[in-house]
C-alpha cells in the first residue's frame, strides 16, 4: 500500500518489507488482495459468471431440443449426417481439384489452343450462361425450402458427373457449350449443402457459440483443405510420375511446340492424337479419375442423405408439379426480400463490389499468366503452398470472429490481403516468376480463404427457414454479375495485350481500384454498423423479425415460420399496392370517360379517349386527380397493415354499382340508336341518358 493508504494492514504484516510480504503464505497475500478488490466489482464479477453459466445451460438445453427434433423427423442423428455432409463435400473436392488442376492445359490440347479464342469462347459461353443462372437458381432455393433439398441436390450431383463424363469422352466446342447447359442445374448444388448445413445446428450455435456460422464453415474448409491437399497431392504424383517417364506423360507438354499457331492439338474428328478416343496421357487419366469421385458423390448423396425440410414447410408434390403450381409467384428477383434490414442490404453491396472484380477472375489471371506462362505443376505448386497458408489462416478463424466480430476479423483482413496480392501480382516484372512461391502462401491463400467465409456473416442475420432462398438470392446478383462484367473484363484484357510493362496488367490495376472502393466502405460499416454487439447479445435476428418483410407475410409465402410473437395473420392483412393499382386505374378510366364537346364518345374508343385526355390537359383536370390519387396513396400506405374499413368498403361496392348502371345506359342509349327510336322518342330521352350517364360517372 502507498503510504498514504488509510486502510489497515493486517496483523500478519506489521514489521514485514515488503519483500517478506510477498515471499509470505500464501493465503495471506490472498487476504490483502481481496482488502484491494471493490466490494461492487466482486459482485459485477459474480453476476457475470452466473450470466454466463446460465446462457450455457439454455445454449445446451437448446443442442438437446434440436438433436431430438432433427432425429425424429430425418431418422438419423444430426452427427451422422454431418459426417455423412463432409464424406460427401470431401469426394466433391477431391473431383474438382483434378478437374481444375488439369483443366487448363486438357482445354488447349483436346478443345481449343489459342489463349485469345480460349478467353472469348470462356466468356461467350459463360456470360450468358450465368445470366440464365441468375433467373433459375432463387427458382431452385425457393424449391429448395418449399419442396425438398435432397431431389435438388440429387439433380445437382447428376448434372455435374454428366458434365465430368462428356469432357472425358467427347471433348471439342459443342460439348464445352452443352456442359454450360448442365451447369444451370449442376452449379445449384453449393448453396442447397449451405442450406442443409443450417438444419445440422441449433440459432445459438450458428449465431454465436464459437464465432458462430463462420466459425462452423472454418471448420469445414479445414477439413475441405485436407482434403484439396490430398488430391493435389496424388495429382502431383501422377504428373510428375509422368515426367520421369514412370507413367503416362503430359500429353500437351509432348506436343506444346508442335500445336504453336494451331487452333486445336488433336486432329479434327478426332478425340485423340493417335485413334478415335483413347487415353493419350496423364491429363485424360486426371478427367477419368475426377468423373470417378463425382459418380461416388452423386451415389452417396443419392442413397444415403436425408431430407432435412420441415415437414410443415414441405409441399408434397413433385417439383415438376410445385414449378406448374406456381409459376406466376416464382419471380428471381423476389427473394432478394430476404435481405430485409439495411445492415443486411449493405453488407450485400460490399460482396457485389467484390463479385464485380471475381467475375472476371479468369481473365485478370490471364492477364498474369501471359507474361510467364507457367506449366500445371508449377501452378498446382504455387496453389498448394497457398492452401497451406490458407489452412493455417482458417484454423484461427473462429477465435478471430470470437474476438473481433466478422467484419473486424474477416471482412477487413480479405480485402487487405487481396488489394496487396494484386498490386504485387501486377508489379511483378518479366523474369522474376520465381516470387509466385512468396506472393501465393503469403497473400493469395489466406486472402482466398477469408473472402470464402466471409457470406457468413449474413447468414447469421437470416433465419434457417429460408436459408435456400437467401443462398440463391446471393446467387441471383452474383451471377447477374458473372453474366455481364467478363464482357467487361475481356475488352480490357484485349486493349492491354501488347502493352508494356506494367499496363500489360491492365486487368489489376482497374480491380486494384475497384478493391479500393470496396475496402472503404467495409471499413465504414466496420466503423459504424458493426452487428457484433448484437450477436453477442443473443439479438442476431431481432432487426430481420421487426422488418416489413416478415411482417407483410412475404416470409411465410416463402417457407419460413416465424416466432409466436411474430406471426402475422394473413386474413386481415390489408393489400396496399394491388388496392392502390386498381384504384389509380379505375380514375384513369374515369377521367378518360369524360364528356367531350358537342356528343358523347362511346367507353374505350380510340377518339374517346385521346378527346378525353385533350380535354383534361387543356383544362388542367388531371393535375388535380393526380394530387387525390397520391394523397390517397399516402394514407393507404400509412395504414397498410390495418383491415380496411366499412366506409371504404361500402365506397367500393357504389362504384362498382355506378359503372354497372353506367353501362346499362350506354347500351340503352346504343340500342335506342340502332332501332331510330331516338327520333320517335325525341331528343329530350337522349340528353336524359347523357345527364344520367354523367351523374352516374
Amino acid at each position: 500500500r502507498g503510504e498514504g493508504s488509510s486502510q489497515a494492514v493486517p496483523p500478519s504484516l506489521h514489521g514485514k518489507s515488503r519483500l517478506q510480504a510477498m515471499q509470505g503464505d500464501e493465503e495471506e497475500i490472498m487476504g490483502v488482495a481481496e482488502l484491494q478488490l471493490p466490494v461492487e466489482k466482486k459482485e459485477v464479477n459474480i453476476e457475470g459468471t452466473r450470466q454466463r453459466e446460465g446462457r450455457k445451460e439454455d445454449v445446451e438445453k437448446q443442442r438437446q431440443e434440436h438433436a431430438a427434433d432433427f432425429e425424429q423427423r430425418t431418422g438419423m442423428t444430426k452427427e451422422r449426417c454431418y459426417r455423412l455432409f463432409l464424406t460427401s463435400l470431401s469426394l466433391r473436392t477431391i473431383g474438382t481439384s483434378w478437374f481444375f488442376m488439369v483443366f487448363l492445359e486438357y482445354t488447349r490440347y483436346y478443345v481449343i489452343n489459342d489463349l485469345s479464342k480460349m478467353a472469348f469462347l470462356e466468356v461467350a459461353t459463360g456470360s450468358p450462361s450465368y445470366l440464365v443462372q441468375a433467373f433459375i437458381f432463387p427458382v431452385w432455393g425457393v424449391v429448395a425450402d418449399r419442396v425438398s433439398r435432397k431431389r435438388v441436390l440429387v439433380l445437382s450431383s447428376l448434372a455435374m458427373c454428366g458434365t465430368c463424363c462428356l469432357l472425358t469422352a467427347v471433348p471439342c466446342i459443342p460439348t464445352y457449350i452443352l456442359t454450360r447447359l448442365l451447369a444451370l442445374v449442376a452449379d445449384v448444388g453449393e448453396p442447397v449443402r449451405q442450406a442443409i448445413l443450417r438444419d445440422l445446428y441449433c440459432d445459438a450455435d450458428w449465431e454465436s457459440e464459437n464465432g458462430g456460422a463462420t466459425g462452423i464453415q472454418s471448420r469445414i474448409v479445414l477439413v475441405t483443405s485436407v482434403a484439396f491437399g490430398v488430391g493435389g497431392v496424388l495429382g502431383m504424383l501422377i504428373l510428375e510420375a509422368g515426367n520421369l517417364g514412370i507413367g503416362l506423360p503430359n500429353e500437351y507438354t509432348l506436343a506444346k511446340a508442335d500445336c504453336e499457331g494451331r487452333d486445336r492439338c488433336v486432329p479434327e474428328g478426332q478425340f485423340s492424337m493417335n485413334g478415335y478416343w483413347h487415353v493419350d496421357g496423364c491429363l485424360r487419366l486426371m478427367m477419368i479419375l475426377s468423373t470417378v469421385a463425382m459418380i461416388t458423390d452423386f451415389c452417396l448423396v443419392a442413397l444415403f442423405f436425408p431430407e432435412t425440410v420441415r415437414l410443415e414447410h414441405r409441399s408434397e408434390v413433385s417439383i415438376l408439379r410445385f414449378l406448374r403450381q406456381n409459376w406466376r409467384d416464382l419471380k428471381p428477383w423476389s427473394n432478394l426480400r430476404v435481405l430485409a434490414t439495411r445492415q443486411l442490404r449493405l453488407l450485400m453491396i460490399i460482396l457485389m463490389i467484390s463479385a464485380s472484380v471475381s467475375a472476371g477472375s479468369s481473365t485478370i489471371f490471364l492477364s498474369f499468366y501471359s507474361r510467364f506462362e507457367f506449366d500445371t505443376l508449377t501452378m498446382f505448386l504455387h496453389n498448394f503452398l497457398a492452401g497451406l497458408t490458407g489452412w493455417v489462416v482458417t484454423y484461427f478463424v473462429p477465435k478471430l470472429v470470437e474476438r473481433f466480430g466478422d467484419l473486424l476479423g474477416v471482412w477487413v483482413p480479405a480485402g487487405a490481403t487481396m488489394l496487396a496480392f494484386m498490386v504485387c501480382a501486377a508489379a511483378l516484372p518479366y523474369g522474376y516468376g520465381s516470387m509466385a512461391y512468396v506472393i501465393w502462401p503469403l497473400l493469395v491463400g489466406p486472402s482466398y480463404m477469408l473472402g470464402v467465409l466471409a457470406p457468413n456473416l449474413l447468414s447469421k442475420l437470416i433465419p434457417s427457414d429460408v436459408q435456400g432462398t437467401f443462398q440463391t438470392a446471393l446467387l441471383f446478383m452474383t451471377l447477374l454479375l458473372r453474366g455481364v462484367c467478363p464482357w467487361f473484363w475481356q475488352a480490357i484484357f484485349v486493349e492491354s495485350e501488347g502493352l508494356p510493362y506494367p499496363w500489360d496488367a491492365m486487368p489489376f490495376w482497374v480491380a486494384i481500384a475497384i478493391g479500393s472502393l470496396s475496402m472503404g466502405i467495409t471499413i465504414k460499416a466496420t466503423l459504424r454498423d458493426n452487428p457484433k454487439a448484437d450477436i453477442d447479445a443473443g439479438r442476431a435476428l431481432q432487426a430481420f423479425w421487426d422488418s416489413d418483410y416478415v411482417q407483410s407475410g412475404a416470409y411465410e409465402l416463402h417457407g419460413g415460420c416465424p416466432p409466436e410473437g411474430q406471426k402475422v395473420d394473413l386474413s386481415t392483412r390489408r393489400k396496399s399496392s394491388p388496392t392502390s393499382t386498381i384504384r389509380r386505374i379505375r380514375q384513369l378510366v374515369v377521367g378518360l370517360r369524360a364528356p367531350v364537346s358537342g356528343g358523347w364518345a362511346r367507353p374505350g374508343s380510340a377518339i374517346g379517349i385521346f378527346a378525353s385526355l385533350q380535354h383534361q390537359i387543356r383544362s388542367g383536370a388531371w393535375r388535380q386527380g393526380l394530387r387525390k390519387s397520391k394523397s390517397w396513396n399516402r394514407s393507404s400506405s400509412s395504414s397498410s397493415t390495418q383491415a380496411p374499413e366499412p366506409q371504404e368498403e361500402a365506397l367500393e361496392e357504389m362504384e362498382v354499382h355506378r359503372g354497372i348502371h353506367a353501362q346499362a345506359l350506354w347500351e340503352e342509349s346504343d340500342s335506342c340508336r340502332a332501332a331510330s327510336r331516338c327520333a320517335t322518342a325525341g331528343p329530350s330521352r337522349e340528353v336524359e341518358l347523357q345527364k344520367e350517364t354523367q351523374v352516374s360517372l
